[in-house]
């Protein structure tokens, strides 16, 4: 597990995010002096792929507790912007996150003390996030989707990148077959264009939410020359907050 340690002054601790009239001091967040520490259940995060960020609370020595805690995480390059509510516990919160653009995210996590109204600043970390990779033959193959995260019902672009090695050089003139699996278990064809330069194209319906499988064989690829991509597909109603209402989506 990575782990990224954010300690926080007594000053610093003391910015407040929101406050209303009639509530708990705030002169006494001074005196909270918390310290938050993160953890990354996955040794690298790729995009479409789930993984979990933990976090660590302690106020002094013991641990902080709280009413509520949102992990705000910040595309960098596109702003696009995801709010994921945490769920909370004793001094140990996690948050159960897929990023959908590759690069690197700014992550702040913000919360309500237990013994206060106020919600305040608790710690911030950054996750660099690489595209969803496989091996698939003797190449690398990397997936992007247009847009990035796509809802229930939605025609999605779908691209396929091959390298000579992970970090190599694109590899163009290739034959792929692709298959979608849903979550119900069934499956469809997908038409695989080449679109040069290492490219390689295809479009899919998405049906109802739930995780779907893209099957990618490479034909003529020899032994390893099959793999499987994670592809979240998330109801409308769970659709996050969109920074700058857009993004490419394309992860390169």
């Amino acid at each position: 597990m990575h782990r990224f340690v954010a300690g926080l002054a007594a000053g610093a601790a003391a910015a407040l995010v929101m406050s209303c009239a009639g509530w708990d001091n705030p002169v006494a967040l001074a005196d909270l002096n918390p310290q938050a520490e993160f953890e990354v259940s996955v040794a690298q995060v790729e995009t479409l792929e789930e993984f979990e960020v933990h976090i660590h609370l302690r106020e002094g020595s013991g641990p902080m507790y709280l009413r509520e805690g949102i992990l705000e995480i910040e595309h960098e390059a596109s702003g696009r912007l995801q709010e994921i509510p945490v769920a909370v516990g004793r001094g140990e919160y996690q948050a159960h996150v897929v990023l959908y653009d590759a690069g690197e995210h700014h992550v702040h996590f913000r919360g309500t003390p237990e013994h206060h109204r106020l919600r305040m600043e608790l710690g911030e970390t950054e996750i660099d996030a690489h595209p969803q990779g496989r091996q698939i033959g003797p190449y690398w193959v990397e997936l992007g989707l247009d847009p990035g995260r796509v809802i229930e019902g939605e025609r999605a672009h779908i691209h396929l990148m091959a390298f000579d090695g992970p970090g190599g050089m694109p590899v163009a003139g290739l034959n792929f077959s692709a298959e979608m699996h849903d979550p119900d278990g069934d499956h469809s064809g997908l038409s695989v264009h080449d679109a040069g330069g290492g490219e390689y194209e295809m479009e899919h319906q998405f049906g109802h939410a739930g995780p779907y499988e893209l099957h990618v064989t490479l034909m003529g690829g020899g032994p390893g020359a099959e793999a499987e991509f994670h592809i979240p597909i998330g109801a409308v109603a769970q659709d996050p907050v969109d920074g700058n209402g857009g993004g490419d989506g394309h992860g390169h």
